[in-house]
């Protein structure tokens, strides 16, 4: 009966902003523009040796230019993936355990994806 008397603002107290968005957008748009450069660039330079044979591509994934295209572009690739579905979750999920949850297995796998890519890559640099 209370909650009749209740005003407009009274009600919608606390769902407002968590003034931390701004990051997470930021954050978004700096690493989309990174891949706008660097996605072009790796996909025509991986096509461009790929065509040339498997030795060729991976005597560029051995290059240092090859390799530092590659470490970027997934590195920003991982950032960006970690990022968007940080803000899907955090936005979609009701329960704080459960966001929690996807929040560090979000975590660990991009973490878990970045480590596999960028071992696969050095291995390829260092050891050819």
């Amino acid at each position: 009966m209370a909650s009749e008397y209740r005003t407009p603002l009274k009600r919608i107290r606390h769902f407002g902003s968590a003034h931390h968005g701004v990051e997470h957008f930021i954050a978004q748009k700096a690493s989309a523009l990174a891949l706008l450069v660097l996605v072009p660039l790796f996909l025509v330079s991986f096509v461009l040796k790929a065509e040339a044979g498997a030795d060729a591509l991976r005597a560029w994934l051995g290059s240092p230019a090859g390799a530092l295209i590659a470490l970027a572009f997934f590195g920003a690739a991982c950032f960006h993936m970690r990022v968007g579905v940080a803000v899907i979750v955090e936005d979609y999920v009701e329960s704080k355990a459960l966001r929690y949850l996807c929040l560090l297995a979000n975590s660990f796998f991009v973490i878990a994806l970045w480590a596999a890519t960028s071992f696969s890559i050095l291995y390829l640099a260092f050891r050819g």
